[in-house]
């Protein structure tokens, strides 16, 4: 009776400890939390209300309800279009070139005998270690048609025209998206080759005994184990390069004519910096969809393409 009775005595106990440790866990986590009310929650409804609304620099207190009017001009304007559909094709060249640099790398400087390799690793991962607005005019100064140019001065030296990365509508997104390429490809290759690193090297050993060589290796084992690391990036990379903006600003700051005017640039330069806030929110609230219905998709095909690796 007595072991019984210190038995409950003892539960009673852990019960007020565990009660008082709640409450203290409940006051530390309350400063983030309100912070969290205030800085996300809070702006995210705000938005969504002010969609509606024709507040504006001109109607900053005296705004009203205009319904879907907002929605409509920003999914049946042309230029609102483009930087959606200029965004998404960003986005998915980063992501596909990244990936097409980034395996071979990875495969490379992890299953073969490279001195060095270390300092190749380290050599390719460092631009991603910097801010992507330095990165932006450190590649104005290597594409610049001036006399200083380095790349447009080898490319006179050898006879060949001078090109205008930045200037020319037709190639300034396509060079943007190398930029960043080059940044990113080393942090992908990491990931990748740390889940190479993680594949029992018996898989391969008894696929070279079966007599598979190098690429039937990869094709049949390598790829298709790569399915944790290739959602990371795929994932990181659409969502980065369709809020893209820090980039832009640093080359060609949405130009020329509009060519690489992204939609991050369209809300925070014409939207809300031209005093549209009502536009503004309605565009982001779409840009919000977009994404989320993307990232849905794309997790939807990554566990479809894990289910058919795991049978």
């Amino acid at each position: 009776m007595g072991y019984i009775n210190f038995k409950g005595n003892l539960q009673k106990t852990s019960r007020k400890i565990s009660r008082k440790d709640t409450l203290i866990y409940q006051m530390m986590i309350m400063p983030s939390t309100v912070l969290y009310i205030l800085f996300v929650v809070y702006p995210f409804f705000a938005t969504v209300g002010y969609s509606f609304t024709d507040y504006s620099n001109q109607h900053l207190f005296d705004y009203g309800f205009v319904g879907l009017d907002n929605y409509i001009e920003v999914l049946t304007s042309s230029l609102q279009l483009a930087t959606i559909g200029r965004s998404l094709l960003y986005a998915v060249l980063m992501t596909a070139f990244q990936l097409l640099f980034s395996i071979p790398l990875a495969v490379i400087l992890t299953n073969t005998r490279i001195k060095g390799k270390s300092i190749l690793r380290t050599a390719f991962y460092f631009p991603a270690v910097i801010s992507a607005l330095i990165i932006g005019y450190i590649w104005s100064f290597l594409f610049s048609t001036s006399f200083y140019g380095p790349i447009n001065n080898a490319l006179k030296a050898v006879g060949l025209p001078v090109i205008n990365f930045f200037g020319n509508p037709d190639i300034a997104l396509y060079s943007i998206v190398f930029t960043q390429v080059w940044q990113w490809t080393g942090w992908a290759m990491i990931i990748i080759s740390a889940n190479i690193a993680s594949i029992p090297t018996t898989y391969f050993e008894a696929a070279r005994i079966d007599g598979a060589g190098p690429l039937q290796q990869f094709v049949r084992i390598t790829f298709p184990l790569l399915h944790p690391a290739i959602s990371v990036i795929v994932v990181s990379s659409l969502i980065g390069g369709l809020k893209v903006y820090d980039i832009i600003v640093s080359t060609t700051g949405g130009g020329p004519a509009g060519a690489t005017l992204t939609i991050m640039g369209y809300i925070i330069n014409h939207s809300i910096g031209g005093g549209y806030l009502g536009l503004g929110s309605a565009f982001s609230v779409v840009f919000f969809l977009v994404l989320t219905v993307l990232t849905v998709f794309l997790m939807k095909g990554l566990n479809k393409w894990e289910e058919n690796v795991q049978e």
